[in-house]
Parts: structure tokens; C-alpha cells; sequence
């Protein structure tokens, strides 16, 4: 399942037209580590397929070190299981290699 949001604005470099409509993904990571005390502005270093980037953990505060979380403009949103992560990486895999 791959986990698309309605955009209003542009928010992100890589855009899909669906319907006419500009969407943008939520895409699925492994939270590598944790840092910050605060519940607002606790981040983490999430691992998109080897890239790596540090996003804003302040809608998963029960998420832990090797969950899978779908992250949209820079915020974990939810936290997933590992297989449902892994395919939709591969469907993401398998649009762009047909875009």
C-alpha cells in the first residue's frame, strides 16, 4: 500500500499528478536513533533505503529505535509494521522505474 497525502501547496521536490490533483508521498522509514527530551521537539534519525535524514518524532511518542514510520514533509505521522514498510518501498520502487 503506498500512502499518499492531498497537497494544498508545494512542499516536496517530487510531485505526482493523480486525477489532476498534485499529491505528494508519505514514505515509510526505520527509525535509526533518538534524540531530545521534549516531546515537541524530540527528532530522529529515520533511514530511507540507506538515505538518511532526521525528521520530527512529536506524533509517535511511543515509537523505538528500528520501528518503521511513514514521514511526510519532515514529520513521522504513524508507525508501521516492517512488512507492510518493505512493500510499499518496492511499489514506490516499481512506479519510478515505470515514471
Amino acid at each position: 500500500m503506498v500512502w499518499i497525502f492531498h497537497r494544498f501547496s508545494i512542499l516536496a521536490s517530487r510531485n505526482v499528478t493523480f486525477l489532476g490533483a498534485v499529491m505528494c508521498l508519505a514514505i515509510p522509514g526505520q527509525l535509526l536513533s533518538i534524540s531530545g527530551d521534549d516531546p515537541l521537539e524530540k527528532v530522529g534519525k529515520v533511514s530511507f533505503g540507506g538515505m538518511v535524514k532526521e525528521v520530527n518524532l512529536a506524533y509517535v511518542p511511543e515509537v523505538q529505535v528500528g520501528d518503521y514510520v511513514i514521514v511526510h514533509v519532515g514529520f513521522a505521522l504513524s508507525i508501521v509494521d516492517e512488512q507492510a514498510a518493505q512493500q510499499t518501498l518496492t511499489d514506490l520502487q516499481q512506479i519510478m522505474a515505470i515514471s
